[in-house]
């Protein structure tokens, strides 16, 4: 019992890392014709879809993703792609700005592209 305690207490502790380490890099994103361009690290992204997508979603079609989270009333939200996914599984809104911090630079997919 005490083992999965211990495991729980680091799996907590690297997503606060991996979110307080989005909070301090800023780096926003580029649109061109094809998409929007990540650029390794964290990236400020807004989106304008047309149909459902979740947190995870958008991780399964961007395994570099490493974090999606936003800040809503002072608080910060994040899904983190490790073990299987931890955090909210939180909707994506259109006209929120989001931060998704990527291991190498990417062409963001959407089930749109």
């Amino acid at each position: 019992m005490s083992i999965l305690k211990n495991k729980k207490i680091g799996l907590f502790i690297l997503s606060t890392f991996i979110l307080a380490l989005i909070c301090l890099l800023g780096v926003s994103s580029v649109s061109d014709d094809t998409g929007v361009t990540l650029t390794q690290g964290n990236n400020n992204v807004s989106f304008n879809l047309t149909s459902s997508l979740h947190a995870a979603d958008l991780v399964k079609l961007n395994p570099s993703i490493e974090v999606v989270s936003y800040d809503k009333n002072g608080k910060t939200f994040g899904y983190v792609n490790a073990f299987g996914g931890i955090g909210n599984n939180f909707e994506i809104e259109n006209g929120i700005e989001y931060n998704v911090f990527v291991s190498e630079n990417t062409t963001l997919i959407t089930p749109e592209t």
